[in-house]
């Protein structure tokens, strides 16, 4: 804890200066400033030592496993995947359709004389059921992910961290998925509402000062796809020497056969079979993967500026179509796994996951 003002007069101590950054775009019930000190000494008996501590000689020394400290930011990241699809995306888009199916507009409906409802017209029923896709297979992924997390902090009170680095990949990977599909989405269903969704009173002023500062606060995105791009990498070296692969990364070890698939899909019915769609999301993944890769190691540039300049966007795309497969899987597999009682449910769900595998 830093001492930064006198507990008498509430006046900064001497070498410490601080003020406030100012409103911004959203997020304005935390506030942000800056403090600048000059020669201030913090009292040892300030440190928590939680984890660490500092003897009276100036000696650092750990009391426990530093990757404790990892939890607690992973914590706040699964939340934040938790509430994307489930929270943000999906109210958007029920935002949008309530007030879609209320809005009439022109009268293009032969034999009526009233307005169309504007639900009613194709572009914005389709936006409106994409978006709920996205939000409902992020949700369940957020949730499947919320349970992961809990499993992982169980395993860490035995002193246990197998899960530490998957878990890590995933939060960092679906962070930045997730938060920049939720703020695109909460953009889209405003403009779905004309110039009602600007105002206010439609709700999403709010929702969007609470969504658009996620893809830069607890992880700037680009630099969290890039974290879980360095994961993914070093499970295709692990996969390409022999070594068995956990989930999410199981499929790299059958890459190959993945590859060597043509003409799954031939006819419609084809293309509306949710295990063939999966199965294209995670050829995808592999095809972006490999040929990153294979290009990547017949570069003979340094492996610092082809990390850097040569290959970093072509890492960052291939880990998205990545993130994107586990996203459709997940929401497959735990689908699969509910057993929900009334079958319509169970179909509903399934056209759910086949837009969304359409869409990509």
């Amino acid at each position: 804890m830093v001492p930064t003002r006198d507990l008498e007069t509430w006046k900064l101590l001497p070498g410490v200066k601080s003020g406030d950054l100012g409103p911004k775009i959203g997020y304005n019930s935390k506030d942000n400033g800056w403090c600048q000190f000059d020669k201030v000494r913090i009292p040892r008996t300030n440190m928590l030592m939680g984890l660490c501590e500092v003897s009276k000689e100036g000696e650092l020394s750990l009391k426990g496993d530093p990757r404790v400290m990892y939890s607690v930011m992973m914590g706040i990241r699964m939340m934040i995947v938790s509430a994307c699809g489930s929270y943000f995306t999906i109210q958007a888009a029920r935002n949008a359709t309530r007030y879609c199916c209320v809005r009439r507009q022109f009268k293009t409906e032969q034999g009526s004389s009233e307005e169309r409802k504007v639900i009613d017209y194709q572009t914005t029923s389709t936006t409106i059921a994409k978006m709920l896709c996205r939000g409902f297979t992020m949700a369940v992924a957020g949730q499947f992910t919320s349970h992961e997390y809990e499993r992982m902090m169980e395993d860490i009170q035995r002193k246990v961290f197998t899960r530490m680095d998957p878990m890590h990949h995933i939060l960092s990977g679906f962070k930045a998925v997730f938060s920049a599909q939720a703020l695109s989405d909460v953009e889209e269903a405003r403009r779905t509402c004309g110039g009602a969704g600007y105002q206010s009173f439609s709700g999403f002023t709010a929702l969007f000062g609470a969504v658009s500062p996620i893809p830069t606060y607890e992880g700037e995105n680009n630099v969290m796809i890039g974290q879980a791009s360095r994961y993914l990498v070093k499970q295709l070296k692990r996969a390409k020497e022999g070594k068995t692969l956990a989930f999410p990364f199981t499929y790299l070890s059958k890459m190959q056969e993945t590859l060597a698939l043509k003409n799954q899909a031939r006819t419609v019915e084809d293309f509306m079979d949710l295990g063939v769609l999966d199965r294209a999301l995670q050829a995808r993944a592999c095809n972006l993967i490999n040929a990153t890769m294979s290009d990547y190691h017949e570069s003979t540039f340094s492996a610092k500026f082809k990390d850097n300049d040569l290959f970093q966007q072509a890492k960052l795309s291939m880990t998205v179509a990545h993130m994107r497969y586990l996203q459709l899987h997940i929401f497959r597999s735990e689908c699969e796994k509910a057993a929900f009682r009334d079958q319509r449910i169970t179909q509903l769900m399934n056209l759910v996951g086949k837009i969304f595998c359409l869409e990509q």
